[in-house]
């Protein structure tokens, strides 16, 4: 296989959409992926001007970046990587939301001169969000039926992805447990159902107070389970507590009173070399600590 052909169908391999730019701002690559997730295909884009309005880009409030602000156009310029939330036009006509890296390709025999550049595009409104979209795709079976999230098996096999990308790209993320307080105690004051609909309101709070990008699930029968991308520790900690103090807020009303549910969170920063088990390993442990000193907390992996 010549080089080329071997790099192409690397890229093509990959489970999120690549793009390459020339200088002159036309589209000399478009994956497979890209195709998938947009709709257009490799010759309706090839050859076109990115700014040509065929996507559309736009930023998260809908303003169209193709005449001012273009994260593509500044890298262009400058050569410094950048990422951005942004809002591209299906072929269909609809909005996709994206998560997009942009890096300088440059020429090494010319003085570092940029020759175009590679933009790496994400799904931002993953699956998990959407118990309907897992039932019309046939993977029923990865969802759990109370909450309508992804369950563990799903969860474990996002988590796999995660830490690939990690090790290639350099993507970071963290995990999140979040255990919800006094589940026994519901079931045995009120009712299982009680506890049910407990559980299920903290997964309501969670998705609705949670970024599009970051994948949402159901781990055990009181544990709910998040992957938060795009963040250091400092991140991730601010995140969870952002959660806790959030799904405190939330009541929920049962037969003999209503009570707003409080969840212990404990998490960890991936590291290039993890696996799945020494991911949650760490987490895990973060949330026994931080039960040890009682309820309602969050512990992080770190100083």
């Amino acid at each position: 296989m010549q080089e080329p052909d071997l790099y192409r169908t690397i890229l093509d391999q990959l489970p999120y959409g690549v793009c390459l730019v020339d200088r002159d701002l036309k589209v000399c690559f478009w994956s497979r992926t890209a195709q998938r997730m947009t709709g257009f295909s490799s010759d309706d884009v090839v050859g076109k001007r990115c700014v040509d309005d065929l996507l559309a880009c736009a930023d998260k409030d809908d303003v169209c970046l193709c005449d001012a602000g273009c994260p593509l156009v500044s890298t262009l310029e400058d050569g410094k990587e950048r990422q951005a939330e942004l809002l591209i036009r299906h072929k269909d006509g609809r909005k996709l939301s994206v998560h997009v890296r942009y890096s300088a390709i440059e020429d090494d025999g010319s003085f570092g001169e940029i020759r175009g550049v590679v933009q790496i595009f994400f799904d931002t409104v993953p699956r998990m969000m959407s118990g309907e979209r897992f039932r019309e795709s046939g993977d029923a079976e990865l969802l759990d039926p109370l909450t309508s999230l992804p369950n563990r098996r799903y969860l474990e096999d996002e988590l796999a992805v995660r830490l690939s990308e990690l090790d290639r790209l350099g993507t970071p993320f963290g995990i999140l447990f979040l255990r919800v307080e006094q589940l026994a105690e519901i079931r045995k004051t009120h009712s299982p159902e009680a506890s049910d609909d407990v559980i299920g309101a903290v997964a309501k709070a969670l998705v609705e107070h949670s970024r599009p990008m970051d994948a949402l699930g159901r781990w055990s029968s009181d544990e709910l389970f998040a992957i938060i991308r795009n963040v250091g520790r400092s991140g991730l900690l601010k995140a969870a507590e952002r959660l806790r103090f959030l799904i405190k807020k939330t009541e929920v009303s049962l037969p003999q009173g209503s009570l707003k549910p409080g969840v212990s969170i404990g998490g960890a920063i991936a590291r290039r070399g993890d696996n799945v088990e020494t991911l949650l390993e760490r987490a895990d442990r973060m949330l026994s600590e931080c039960q040890v000193g009682g309820k309602n907390r969050v512990r992080i992996e770190g100083r």
